[in-house]
């Protein structure tokens, strides 16, 4: 009240908690910070949501610091950012980064599927939902890579054909190493192929002993391939295989 046209507050390191008094209203907030721009509250105490959202009330607030607050640093820091940007619709740069339109809806939105099955939504929550609507939760999908597969390994130049367990986390070179052990040859002289199959017919066939150092899982190889080893000097040649889709 004593500076209405300050636009620029720093408050750091003190044991401020709260941002309005209980018998302060809304709009003397309003009045009281009708001009300030830009606020930091870095090292401060302020303990809830609630404590932080009475700044939508500012109306040229624009510039928000609220670095090393206790409660907001138990939250992960991307949500922690997203919850801040969805719960404070007039900040346009927070903690020294400008948000851009397209963060503020991932925030929104992702604020949105935060609270869907909450039974104490904020009130923000409806707001958000009313502008995005109903949204369906994000599926859940599996990215890990599968690093043990059990395949059918034919040797032909010794008439054999036996599982071979591969560790998709190793390299071809690795993978020939236990493939010279099997057949009792070195390296050197075998050459390893991989037969693409999908339901049970063959697309594609690789020269894997080619690239000694690609990292197997980068084949996507599945259950259903089959690795063959065949001698350096059988001239026999196992054609390249491609199928076109339409």
């Amino acid at each position: 009240r004593l500076f209405p046209n300050m636009e620029h507050f720093v408050n750091i390191e003190s044991d401020l908690e709260n941002l309005k008094s209980n018998a302060e209203e809304e709009n003397t907030i309003a009045e009281t910070f009708s001009n300030m721009k830009s606020l930091a509250l870095t090292q401060t105490k302020v303990q809830s949501w609630e404590d932080l959202e009475v700044l939508c009330l500012c109306p040229v607030l624009g510039d928000l610091k609220v670095l090393g607050i206790p409660f907001l640093e138990e939250i992960e820091e991307k949500s922690r950012r997203q919850q801040l940007i969805s719960r404070l619709p007039n900040i346009q740069c927070l903690n020294g980064t400008p948000i851009s339109d397209c963060e503020r809806e991932d925030a929104e939105r992702a604020f949105i599927r935060l609270y869907m099955d909450s039974e104490d939504k904020p009130s923000r929550y409806f707001e958000l939902e009313a502008l995005h609507g109903k949204l369906d939760p994000l599926a859940t999908v599996d990215m890990d890579v599968c690093t043990k597969l059990d395949l059918e390994f034919h040797i032909p130049f010794q008439g054999r054909k036996e599982r071979l367990e591969i560790n998709t986390l190793q390299t071809v070179r690795e993978l020939m190493k236990t493939i010279s052990k099997i057949v009792g040859l070195p390296a050197s002289k075998l050459k390893v192929y991989r037969k693409v199959i999908f339901e049970g017919d063959l697309l594609d066939t690789q020269l894997m002993s080619m690239y000694p150092k690609k990292n197997l899982w980068s084949y996507n190889m599945t259950h259903e391939d089959v690795i063959v080893c065949d001698h350096k000097d059988n001239q026999s040649v196992v054609k390249d295989v491609r199928v076109k889709f339409c």
